[in-house]
């Protein structure tokens, strides 16, 4: 399909996701209506392009908040990953903003399909030189130069997810998706 594509809403959240806290293991971050099962073959072609949205709150454990993970998901495979990006050390951050973003274009098709793409989050819980209130740190991902993802069966049906993954466990860190939405372009 060659010329411009308008996004298309495949799926938006009508409740929060689950609150991922005191946990190092990779979890979904979606509510269930937040999620969408493409039919097999949905996502085959070369230049199809994913968006995923993600605004909540997130708190950090101080001084040694650790590092978080995002991850889009085709089914069971992560599809594409943030890497693992560092918190404020500067403060303990508490029910703060949180917004994500991913886009990324099928550039391999077929049973080994690979996503090429890239993350940008938005958060005082984030690693910026200050701990002030309402100073935002920015991160992307990947944190090295941006490559393709993860292989998954774009031939076969899957669901669209979006996981979350603390390396330190406490009830401090903790996420919470208030809204999201995954567009197809």
């Amino acid at each position: 399909m060659n010329g411009p594509r308008l996004w298309e809403i495949l799926a938006a959240s009508q409740a929060d996701g689950a609150a991922l806290a005191s946990s190092t293991t990779q979890t979904s971050l979606l509510h269930a209506t937040g999620k969408y099962t493409m039919a097999a073959g949905y996502a085959e072609f070369v230049g199809r392009r994913f968006k995923t949205r993600l605004h909540g709150r997130i708190s950090t454990l101080n001084p040694t908040p650790g590092t978080f993970t995002l991850s889009f998901r085709m089914g069971a495979v992560d599809a594409f990953s943030s890497g693992a990006m560092t918190l404020n050390t500067g403060a303990a951050k508490t029910n703060v903003t949180f917004w994500a973003e991913f886009e990324g274009t099928l550039r391999v098709s077929g049973s080994v399909a690979q996503i090429f793409g890239q993350w940008k989050v938005e958060s005082e819980a984030f690693a910026i030189a200050s701990a002030t209130a309402g100073v935002t740190g920015v991160t992307f991902g990947p944190s090295s130069a941006p490559a393709l993802g993860n292989a998954f069966d774009a031939t076969a049906a899957e669901t669209i997810d979006v996981t979350g993954q603390w390396n330190t466990s406490s009830a401090s860190n903790s996420i919470t998706i208030h809204q999201s939405i995954i567009e197809v372009g």
